[in-house]
């Protein structure tokens, strides 16, 4: 259900910091009508569209930054996701290449060695080079592929992340617009979160006074009762 913020319209009262005598003084007890508003106001549309599966929170609740309010269905996503992750966990393959490397480098070097004693020829030795300088080359593929999964797998977690509404500030949840099972998308805001620690108001003064207040003036304000 719609709620109209509990400080949409307000009638203020005012208090000037001035002299009595000051360009202020007619403020000193003025009641004027005027507009305050929540200074963070987010209206949150969910990043994709979808259905929703869980909504966190409850109007009026007090949310922290980045506390989730609402999640959309997201198998499919989780489910990638898993896929990625597994996929970056897999080391097996980078180090078979290495040892394989490291292998055939040590083999190589043995046979340099040898050669140098008339022991080994020189078909042999360049024969060990090339086979050395393919496993390197299959380490050096099995280690982009590792980056590439891991890659991978930070695309799958932003991804997933789409699927749900956090706060973006702490603050208190003045508008919720859903339910399990509504369909959303990302033009229409699901909730709506407001920090109330600082407002910006805006008041109606009489014509009469038009000029009188400068940049600068400072007064106390509070809402009528």
């Amino acid at each position: 259900m719609k709620r109209t913020l509990a400080l949409a319209l307000l009638f203020v009262c005012l208090t000037g910091r001035v002299a009595a005598d000051g360009p202020l003084s007619f403020l000193r007890r003025s009641q004027l009508e005027g507009v305050a508003k929540p200074k963070l106001l987010a209206e949150l549309p969910p990043a994709a569209a979808g259905v929703v599966a869980e909504v966190h929170v409850v109007e009026n609740q007090l949310v922290k930054k980045d506390q989730p309010l609402v999640t959309l269905d997201n198998r499919v996503a989780r489910a990638a996701q898993k896929v990625a992750e597994l996929a970056a966990r897999r080391t097996a393959a980078l180090r078979a290449a290495r040892l394989q490397w490291e292998l055939t480098d040590r083999q190589l070097r043995r046979l340099e060695e040898a050669f140098d004693r008339a022991a080994s020829s020189a078909f042999e030795v360049e024969e060990k080079r090339v086979s050395r300088d393919q496993a390197r080359a299959a380490f050096d593929r099995a280690r982009e592929d590792q980056v590439a999964a891991a890659a991978a797998l930070d695309l799958a977690n932003a991804e997933l992340r789409r699927f749900t509404i956090h706060a973006p500030f702490d603050g208190r949840v003045v508008e919720l617009n859903v339910n399990p099972g509504t369909a959303v998308g990302p033009t229409k805001p699901a909730v709506t979160v407001a920090n109330f620690a600082e407002l910006e108001v805006t008041l109606f003064l009489p014509i009469e006074r038009f000029g009188t207040i400068q940049p600068g003036s400072t007064v106390r304000v509070r809402a009528a009762e």
